[in-house]
């Protein structure tokens, strides 16, 4: 059961393929290279909504893209419950930033990075999902995107889910081709 983005996400295969079927959330990283605490609008959002002093627990997490999250029904239904009442209870202290930008990608960050959370398991980035939006945005080493025969590599892998991928015109251009997206 995938919670993921649906205007920058193309599916290579199967992302469930290589998944255990278990009662498990399957949260995905983003580019190793770019941690939370170097971020500018995690930097930014997490000051807003929890305080100046919040950073310290995001010191060197990386971070985990709220666009691409699977796991089974119920475990999705209780990771919903979670993030509900998580959002329900910041709207009470700080109403305000309740309709900022990236306020899923925080709560995802805070839930699964601080939260209690024995049933997430956090997979790194390429290995099933390639979130390649702060390769493209911060030039890191890592997030090389390579086509070869119709097929994307990132790193050398083969993701399933190919994610942000409209951040870079080239990319666009090539999956918009690639499958006809619009």
């Amino acid at each position: 059961f995938p919670s993921h983005d649906r205007r920058d996400v193309v599916f290579q295969s199967d992302p469930f393929v290589n998944l255990p079927e278990n009662d498990y959330i399957y949260a995905f990283t983003e580019d190793p290279a770019v941690t939370i605490d170097i971020e500018p609008h995690h930097i930014r959002m997490i000051g807003r909504m929890y305080g100046p002093n919040a950073m310290s627990i995001f010191k060197g997490k990386k971070i985990i893209c709220s666009g691409t999250i699977l796991g089974t029904k119920n475990v999705m239904l209780d990771w919903l419950n979670a993030f509900t009442a998580h959002l329900l209870e910041l709207q009470k202290v700080n109403p305000e930033v309740c309709y900022e930008m990236l306020l899923d990608q925080v709560i995802a960050n805070y839930i699964f990075h601080n939260a209690a959370n024995e049933l997430c398991i956090i997979k790194d980035n390429g290995d099933v999902i390639g979130t390649i939006g702060h390769c493209i945005t911060y030039s890191t080493p890592s997030g090389k995107l390579e086509l070869k025969d119709g097929i994307f590599y990132l790193d050398g892998l083969i993701p399933a889910v190919i994610h942000q991928y409209d951040r870079s015109p080239e990319y666009f251009r090539i999956i918009s081709e690639l499958y006809n997206v619009d």
